[in-house]
């Protein structure tokens, strides 16, 4: 197999890679968007759930989590 080919099927696998993984992020959305609001709250309080959730304004607009960082974990939490 020569170089050229070998440099377009790894572009297409990226591509298809690259794709799959946004409409996951979308299907997680929505899925995250039908729960109910109490529900949302506990999963974002969770930096490893939060950041699955990242990229998302969606979570900016919950009661009580105005200014919640997604992916942040403080140096007080155990790991």
């Amino acid at each position: 197999m020569d170089y050229p080919l070998r440099m377009e099927q790894f572009r297409n696998a990226n591509a298809d890679s690259a794709a799959t993984c946004q409409k996951l992020k979308g299907d997680l959305q929505a899925v995250f968007n039908v729960l109910p609001k109490d529900m949302q709250q506990l999963l974002l309080m969770n930096p490893q759930r939060a950041a699955l959730l990242q990229g998302s304004h969606e979570w900016a607009k919950l009661p009580g989590h105005p200014l919640l960082q997604v992916g942040v974990v403080s140096s007080t939490s155990p790991r």
